[in-house]
């Protein structure tokens, strides 16, 4: 085996709380920083010194449909508000310097020309360590978020990807 074959390579997956819905409860959570810079500075800065190769931010352009798009209970049951990921990898560019940093961003409610050239930005200003996931979107909630009524169907969701 080379020694190539042996890397380990690891990524940290943020979103809000984590990925159980009554993660907000417990006691050591920093729920209350979720809106906070230095939270995420603080974050990046120990996946970077743990040699993580990449943090990844996933995005959902509406509140998950899982709570019947009521608001209230969203925020309630599952700390769902998010800061835009692309802005939030793009400051945290200048404070971290090798780890990737990878967001997500919609082709069905984002122009292409827009897309490139924010993560062309990011790309250029983090020397090369921003990464695009790229979803077409699901949930209805984002059409009414963009003044749809209904969400693209699948065959024009790909075709836009």
């Amino acid at each position: 085996m080379k020694k190539s074959d042996k890397t380990l390579h690891l990524g940290a997956f943020l979103y809000a709380v984590g990925h159980h819905a009554g993660g907000w409860r417990y006691p050591d959570n920093e729920i209350s920083s979720l809106l906070d810079l230095e939270y995420y500075k603080k974050v990046a800065g120990i996946a970077e010194k743990g040699k993580f190769d990449l943090i990844f931010f996933a995005d959902r352009l509406a509140i998950p449909d899982r709570f019947g798009n009521n608001f209230n209970n969203s925020i309630r049951y599952f700390a769902s508000f998010r800061l835009d990921p692309v802005a939030l990898i793009t400051a945290l560019s200048a404070v971290t310097s090798r780890i990737g940093l990878v967001a997500t961003a919609s082709t069905s409610y984002n122009e292409p020309f827009a897309v490139a050239r924010a993560y062309a930005t990011i790309d250029h200003l983090s020397k090369g360590r921003a990464a695009w996931n790229v979803v077409t979107s699901t949930n209805d909630g984002e059409a009414r978020n963009f003044g749809r009524d209904a969400h693209f169907d699948h065959a024009t969701r790909y075709e836009r990807a």
